[in-house]
C-alpha cells in the first residue's frame, strides 16, 4: 500500500491526538523500495567463503569470564566470549576479516586497525550468524553482540550487522570509526542496536539502514560521503541523539516507509546537496537540530509526510530552506528558526501543518514600494501555504520599536494588521503565498499600536485594533461583538462577555460576518475572551453559500451556550479553545482546511464535534478533551447519562446534509 493521500470524499478530516475526536493512527507509509544501485553494491553479499575455524577452551565459553581470548589475525568467531585484538589485523581479498557468528560475544579492539585491500566484496567486519551470502541458520538472529575501539580501513563494506534473512541482530557499536571504505556501517534487518561515539569518513554511505527497529545511535557522526546516513525501507522506531552529518553529498536521506524515527540535537551542515531530504517517508521528528550551509535545500519533501520539525535552526542554506518536490502534507513546524531572524510558529505546543515552501529573500530580491529600513536586510518567501502559519521576526535592541509586518501577495505590499509581540518576536499570521518582511517604519506593531476601547456590546465594521476594558454584555436577543470587517484584531484581555441566557433565542455572543453576500472577510483574529449564556457563544460565517470568514481564535472560553458554529471558514484556526457545559459544543459546516489545536470540547448536553456537509482537508491536533468519543452518525442523540445518572458529552463526527441544526444569526 503506497503512502498515505488525500481523499476526494465529502468527508476528509485528519485526527491526530484528537481534541475532541480520536481516532486509530492510519499506518503504512508505502511500500519497500530499493536502494540506489550503489547502495545495493556496497552492501551486497558475494559468494559463500571458508573461514578458519575458531580454537576452542574455556576464555571462549558463553558470560565471557577469565582472561579473554586474544586475535592476532583474522578470524572467525563461533563461541561466545570475550575477545581482545592484540595487533593491527590485515586482510586481502574478499572474504571478513572478523565475521562473528554466535550471540555473547564481545570484541575490545583496544585502537587496533583492521586494513583491506580494497577488493570487490571485501569487508571488515560482518556480524552474521550464517555464511556470507547464505541463510540464518534456523533464522534464528545474533544477540548481545559488542564491539568497541576498532578502526577499520580499506574495504568494500567496513561493517556489516545481520543480513536480508537475520531479522532481529542485535549488535552494540561503541568506538568505531570507519574510513577509506567504499561503504561505511551497513545494517540489514537489525533490532534493538546501538551505535555509540562511531564516526564514518567517505565512501558511497556513511551509514546504511534497511529494515531497522529500535537503533539507538548516539554521537554518530558521518563525513565526506555521497550520503551520510541513509535510511531505507521501513526504519522505524529509531532515535539519533547528536548525529552530525557534515560535508557529505546528501546529509541525511530517509526512503520508502521510513516512519517514527527521531533526531534530537543533530547537526546537518556543509554538505553538497540537501541537508535532509524525505522521500516516500513520514511522521519522524527532528527537534533541537541545525540544518544550515548546505549546498542545496534544507530539507526536501520529495515526499514527505508529517515530518515534524521543533525548535529547529534551517539557515543560510543555497536552495529554499524547505522546499517540496512532491508532498501534499509534507511537514509539522513549530518554533522553526528560518534564516537568521523569521520564525515559524513560534511558540510551544504541538506542531501546526505546514504545506509550502519557504525560502530566504536577499535584499536586492525584496519587491520594491517599501518605505523603510528592512529589519534583518533580508524578507521570508512562503510558497504553496496551505493552512496558515504563524511567522514571526525576532527583534533585538536595535530593532526593538517602530516595526511592523508587511506581506506582498499579488504585487502590491499590505501591512499585516494582526502583528503582536510573543517572546521579543512580531508575529503575523500568514495564509498566502507571498513575502513577509519586518520594516522600521515610524509604525510600532511591537506594542499593537493604539487600540480602539470596547466597554458594551458594538459592531466593528473598520479594520484595527480593538480591546474590551472590561465585562460586557446584553440581556436583548441581539448580536454583542459584531465583527464585519476584515483585517480587526479584538483583544479581550481576560474579559467576558455575558448574555442573557441559553433560552434566549437568537442571542449571540460574537458574530464574526460580511456585510455582503460575496465579499469574504479575512484576517479577523479573536483573543482572550471569555462567552457565557448566550443562545450561540460565537458564530463564523453566514449558514447559507456565501463565503465564510477566514478567522483566528486564540484563549477563547464559550460557556454555557449554544458553543461555537463555523460556516465556510476555510483556511481558519481556533488555538486553546474551551467549549463546556452547552449545548452543541463545536458545529463546523462545508469548511476545509480548519486547523483546531490545544482545544477542549466537554461536558455539553448533545455533540461534542459536529462536522457537517462537506467538512475536508482539516486537522484537530492537541490535547484530548474529556468527551466521550461515538461513532460517525446522521441522527440526533440524546446525551447519556453515568450509572449514577450524571450527563456526559457525546461527540459525533457527522456527514448530515441537511440543514444546519443548531440556533444561527444570519
Amino acid at each position: 500500500m503506497g503512502p498515505l493521500r488525500g481523499s476526494s470524499s465529502a468527508l476528509v478530516v485528519i485526527v491526530v491526538a484528537a481534541i475532541a475526536v480520536t481516532a486509530p493512527a492510519v499506518g503504512a507509509l508505502g511500500t519497500a523500495g530499493v536502494a540506489p544501485q550503489s547502495i545495493g553494491t556496497a552492501v551486497g553479499i558475494g559468494p559463500p567463503v571458508p573461514v578458519p575455524d575458531p580454537g576452542s577452551g574455556d576464555d571462549a565459553r558463553r558470560g565471557g569470564g577469565g582472561v579473554p581470548t586474544k586475535i592476532d589475525a583474522c578470524r572467525a568467531i563461533t563461541e561466545p566470549g570475550r575477545y581482545v585484538l592484540v595487533a593491527d589485523l590485515s586482510m586481502r581479498g574478499s572474504k571478513p576479516c572478523l565475521h562473528v557468528r554466535a550471540s555473547d560475544v564481545t570484541i575490545d579492539g583496544d585502537g587496533h586497525t583492521v586494513s583491506g585491500d580494497g577488493s570487490p566484496d571485501s569487508m571488515g567486519l560482518l556480524v552474521f550468524e550464517g555464511e556470507r551470502g547464505g541463510d540464518a541458520p534456523d533464522d534464528t538472529p545474533l544477540e548481545n553482540v559488542t564491539v568497541s575501539d576498532l578502526r577499520f580501513s580499506g574495504f568494500a563494506d567496513a561493517v556489516r550487522v545481520g543480513d536480508d534473512d537475520a531479522m532481529g541482530t542485535q549488535v552494540t557499536l561503541a568506538g568505531v570509526a570507519v574510513a577509506n571504505s567504499q561503504g561505511g556501517i551497513s545494517m540489514l534487518e537489525s533490532e534493538d542496536s546501538t551505535l555509540r561515539n562511531v564516526t564514518v569518513e567517505g565512501g558511497r554511505f556513511g551509514v546504511y539502514l534497511l529494515e531497522v527497529r529500535d537503533l539507538l545511535a548516539r554521537n554518530l557522526t558521518v563525513r565526506s560521503a555521497d550520503t551520510g546516513v541513509f535510511l531505507s525501507d521501513t526504519v522505524s522506531d529509531s532515535r539519533f541523539v547528536d548525529l552530525t552529518a557534515v560535508g557529505n553529498g546528501e546529509g541525511v536521506y530517509l526512503s520508502d516507509s521510513v516512519s517514527d524515527n527521531a533526531f534530537v540535537r543533530a547537526r546537518v551542515v556543509d554538505n553538497e546537496g540537501p541537508g535532509i531530504r524525505f522521500a516516500d517517508s513520514g511522521d519522524n521528528t527532528v527537534r533541537d537540530s541545525v540544518v544550515r550551509d548546505n549546498g542545496d535545500s534544507g530539507v526536501v519533501s520529495d515526499p514527505a509526510y508529517r515530518e515534524a520539525f521543533v525548535n529547529v535552526t534551517v539557515a543560510n542554506n543555497a536552495g529554499p530552506e524547505f522546499r517540496v518536490e512532491e508532498g501534499e502534507d509534507p511537514f509539522r513546524v513549530r518554533d522553526v528558526t528560518v534564516g537568521d531572524r523569521f520564525v515559524l510558529a513560534p511558540g510551544s505546543g504541538e506542531p501546526t501543518a505546514f504545506a509550502g515552501g519557504v525560502g530566504v529573500v536577499a535584499t536586492g530580491e525584496v519587491p520594491g514600494g517599501l518605505d523603510g529600513t528592512l529589519v534583518g536586510e533580508a524578507g521570508l518567501a512562503v510558497r504553496n501555504v496551505g493552512a496558515p502559519v504563524e511567522v514571526g521576526v525576532a527583534l533585538d535592541d536595535a530593532a526593538a520599536t517602530d516595526v511592523s509586518l508587511w506581506a506582498n501577495h499579488d504585487g502590491s505590499w499590505v501591512r499585516m494588521p494582526n502583528a503582536r509581540v510573543v517572546d521579543d518576536r512580531l508575529v503575523g499570521t500568514v495564509a498566502e503565498d507571498g513575502v513577509v518582511v519586518a520594516l522600521q517604519d515610524g509604525t510600532d506593531q511591537t506594542d499593537g499600536g493604539s487600540a480602539t476601547q470596547i466597554d458594551s456590546c458594538t459592531a466593528i465594521t473598520e479594520p484595527g485594533r480593538y480591546e474590551l476594558t472590561g465585562d460586557v454584555g446584553s440581556d436583548a436577543a441581539d448580536t454583542c461583538i459584531d465583527v464585519r470587517a476584515s483585517d480587526v484584531t479584538l483583544d479581550g484581555n481576560g474579559y467576558t462577555v455575558a448574555g442573557p441566557g441559553t433560552g434566549v433565542e437568537d442571542s449571540l455572543g460574537l458574530r464574526v460576518l460580511s456585510p455582503t453576500d460575496d465579499e469574504r472577510l479575512t484576517n479577523v483574529t479573536v483573543r482572550g475572551v471569555r462567552l457565557s449564556d448566550w443562545a450561540a457563544g460565537v458564530q463564523a460565517g453566514p449558514p447559507v453559500d456565501s463565503p465564510g470568514p477566514r478567522v483566528e481564535f486564540v484563549d477563547v472560553t464559550v460557556a454555557d451556550t449554544g458553543g461555537i458554529l463555523l460556516y465556510g471558514t476555510d483556511d481558519s484556526v481556533l488555538r486553546n479553545v474551551t467549549v463546556t457545559d452547552g449545548d452543541t459544543g463545536m458545529y463546523v459546516w462545508e469548511t476545509s482546511n480548519l486547523t483546531v489545536e490545544d482545544s477542549t470540547v466537554s461536558d455539553n448536553d448533545g455533540r461534542g464535534l459536529f462536522l457537517a456537509q462537506v467538512v475536508e482537508d482539516s486537522q484537530f491536533r492537541g490535547s484530548p478533551s474529556s468527551a466521550t468519543t461515538a461513532a460517525a452518525s446522521t441522527s440526533a442523540r440524546t446525551p447519556r447519562t453515568t450509572s449514577s445518572g450524571t450527563r456526559r458529552s457525546v461527540t459525533t463526527v457527522s456527514t448530515a446534509c441537511g440543514s444546519p441544526t443548531p440556533s444561527t444569526t444570519s
